[in-house]
């Protein structure tokens, strides 16, 4: 989950060939084609892997739209194209059967974004209120601070005990 090319991913699910297999390009670019706006997929290839022979298939939820779509979606491509549904977020592969598992995680997100983040929509993430270099600049003023306050106080401290 992020921000990714102009777009806020909100979840995603990969899909992967069993045993380390590959998957008939044709039938991937078919499918990939018919998923329809609010979802994005990506080749898997694998480190060191062939383009043309993908191992899997990434798919993302845009912010936005519903979780029932990536659901859906992979679930379909899972069964057309024989794959494995894998769950970044929760680590595990999960099964048709657990798709309510997968959607009460995904509320779970939205919950814990909109808590600590606010209101979380199509827009990216806000920047900071104050640059990085400001903050920078206030910590080192306020550690010179306080070596100077510990250096006073240690100095009258040596007078007390002359």
């Amino acid at each position: 989950m992020g921000y990714d090319g102009g777009v806020a991913v909100a979840y995603e699910l990969f899909l992967r060939a069993r045993d380390q297999g590959t998957i008939e390009v044709a039938a991937l670019e078919r499918e990939i084609a018919a998923l329809g706006p609010g979802l994005r997929a990506e080749r898997f290839v694998g480190e060191g892997g062939d383009p043309e022979q993908p191992r899997g298939v990434d798919l993302a939820l845009e912010e936005g739209e519903s979780i029932e779509r990536l659901l859906d979606a992979a679930f379909r491509l899972a069964r057309t194209l024989g794959l494995e549904v894998f769950d970044p977020n929760s680590g595990e592969a999960v099964s048709e059967a657990q798709r309510d598992r997968v959607a009460a995680h995904y509320a779970e997100v939205c919950a814990y974004r909109a808590d600590t983040l606010g209101e979380v929509g199509r827009q990216p993430l806000p920047a900071p209120a104050t640059p990085a270099s400001a903050r920078t600049r206030v910590h080192v003023w306020l550690i010179v601070a306080g070596i100077i306050v510990a250096f006073l106080l240690l100095a009258r401290g040596c007078r007390w005990f002359v």
